[in-house]
């Protein structure tokens, strides 16, 4: 069932209520029933609890009436093709930066500990590349970063120098 139809139903119980006031005008009967209905509703409402049910009731039916109107709804074709473009863009970057990590790790594997030697032709480098900051890639290009450099205070490895890249990288693409 659509809020179509939900939304008919809800706006014809107040038609059906003048359907049967026209139908009490035709058998004076009927009308004199569906008056002391009313009166006997009236009488009723004097009584504290009477009157909160008939109150929540009313709450319920008009909040019905606007949940059709304003309530949640399904996202359009062109929305469901940004999200799922979304989902898909947020898979690839994850995938990219899974890869960079296990680049890391497997060189930290190694015998060798090169990091230029592992990185030069690595495809997961070169595929993460394009999204590092200028400041990496200018500490990356530097000579005096190519050559040994002894641990001194505020020295970062260039290895872990790319893995607070990767960070960034991740906090920026909002994937943590």
């Amino acid at each position: 069932m659509d809020r179509k139809e939900i939304r008919k139903g809800l706006l014809g119980v107040p038609g059906a209520l003048i359907a049967v006031g026209g139908f009490a005008s035709i058998w004076p009967t009927s009308r004199d029933w569906i008056g002391a209905q009313f009166a006997a509703l009236g009488t009723a409402m004097t009584h504290p609890w009477v009157t909160v049910l008939v109150t929540l009731l009313l709450v319920a039916y008009v909040g019905a009436i606007l949940w059709t109107f304003i309530g949640p709804r399904s996202p359009t074709a062109a929305e469901t093709q940004e999200i799922e473009a979304d989902r898909e863009r947020r898979s690839r970057r994850r995938k990219m930066l899974n890869e960079a990590r296990e680049m890391v790790a497997n060189h930290e594997l190694q015998a060798r500990r090169d990091w230029w030697q592992t990185i030069r032709y690595s495809p997961e480098y070169a595929a993460i590349r394009p999204h590092l900051s200028a400041d990496y890639l200018a500490y990356e290009g530097s000579p005096k970063t190519r050559r040994t450099v002894s641990a001194g205070p505020g020295h970062q490895p260039p290895v872990g120098r790319f893995c607070a890249e990767l960070d960034r990288l991740e906090r920026e693409w909002k994937l943590s």
